[in-house]
């Protein structure tokens, strides 16, 4: 069996066990595997045409208004300055977080709520209606007929309030959603980031009036900040800048999603990974060394704990000091001085402390 051919048979696997909610790797080690294949051959249809699925026995199939492929994606500055000087036009454009949840598709006739399809494998969902009724959606809004898509999510709020076992806030998400009598879906929230007219003669024609559209009409929708004249070093800033607060954010996120603020229906509307938009995710590099000892540093009107270890060379960059969150974090891990520990340096710049390798324990939103 060569190589490739080993790939392509571990990535089905990794996406099925993902959209089943039995992960087995991070995102960065599916994320490798998929860039090995790419580079091996680069037209392999498992790249552009091929997705995981999340069908679950009982519940209706149904197939979607809004085509639900997944997003090319970036790790560094280069490839960002690729797609916005070959795909998108850098003179504005929308960033917007990755909401990291269970996509989902809400379908409206004549601005009446009638269904909510899971993404399933893109092209065929479950039918959820009932449990996503149950969510902070509209019922009812204005004369529009088509679909709007989000993300079904868990917020870290209600995970530690009423899940504190659960793995993390995706994992749990996902699974409560299927739940076949609707129980814990009053805990989820959806967050929206794109709509369809069902008449494609119709269109938003830009990124700006969509979202416009989404927030008329009381949809919550994922963060967003516009950007003029962008480039890949200015992306990545507004990666790391985000990243850094990521303890802070309501909701897990997994990246950024840079899309071009005009609309390619022609694009959106034929590709399972469409042209104009990118998802920016930090690049995720791990090393082992061993904790020496922990200071204490105000930021923001919080006492943090930091870790200070026998230095590590990471993507260049010699680091010897990174974040432990918090005190529960830091307990949750068993972290003691003398232990060995897992620095993660995320896109090219945050590094944290993630795992005590003596107790075993990640930090959460980490387990691999």
């Amino acid at each position: 069996m060569n190589r490739i051919t080993i790939l392509e048979n571990e990535i089905r696997h990794h996406q099925n066990m993902y959209y089943n909610n039995e992960p087995e790797i991070s995102d960065a080690e599916f994320d490798a595997l998929v860039d090995e294949l790419k580079n091996l051959d680069p037209e392999n249809p498992l790249l552009t045409n091929e997705i995981g699925s999340d069908h679950t026995e009982g519940f209706k199939k149904v197939a979607h208004i809004i085509l639900m492929g997944s997003q090319n994606k970036a790790n560094t500055k280069e490839e960002m300055n690729d797609f916005f000087t070959t795909k998108c036009n850098p003179k504005k454009v929308l960033g917007q977080f990755k909401m990291d949840g269970s996509s989902l598709e809400l379908n409206y006739v004549n601005g009446k709520f009638i269904s909510a399809v899971t993404r399933g494998d893109g092209i065929y969902g479950d039918d959820v209606t009932e449990n996503v009724k149950k969510m902070n959606i509209p019922m009812k809004i204005e004369n529009f007929t088509g679909a709007v898509r989000g993300e079904v999510l868990l917020s870290r709020e209600n995970k530690n309030k009423f899940y504190p076992d659960m793995k993390n806030c995706r994992n749990a998400a996902a699974g409560i959603l299927k739940h076949l009598d609707g129980s814990g879906c009053e805990h989820l929230d959806v967050v929206c980031y794109d709509a369809k007219f069902l008449d494609e003669t119709k269109t938003f024609g830009t990124q700006e009036f969509l979202i416009r559209f989404l927030e008329n009409n009381k949809f919550e929708v994922a963060p967003y900040k516009w950007f003029y004249n962008i480039n890949g070093e200015m992306a990545m800033e507004h990666l790391n800048d985000v990243f850094d607060d990521f303890d802070n954010l309501k909701y897990d996120i997994d990246g950024i999603v840079w899309k071009q603020y005009e609309i390619d229906d022609v694009d959106m509307n034929t590709n399972e990974r469409p042209n104009t938009q990118i998802a920016l995710k930090p690049a995720k590099v791990l090393k082992e060394t061993t904790l020496i000892d922990i200071k204490w540093q105000v930021r923001n009107g919080t006492l943090t704990p930091v870790g200070i270890f026998e230095k590590i060379d990471i993507q260049g960059a010699t680091i010897k000091q990174a974040s432990l969150c918090n005190i529960a974090c830091m307990e949750h891990m068993g972290i003691e001085i003398g232990h060995k520990i897992i620095v993660c340096r995320c896109g090219m710049i945050i590094p944290k402390i993630i795992k005590d390798v003596n107790t075993g324990k990640y930090a959460e939103g980490y387990e691999f």
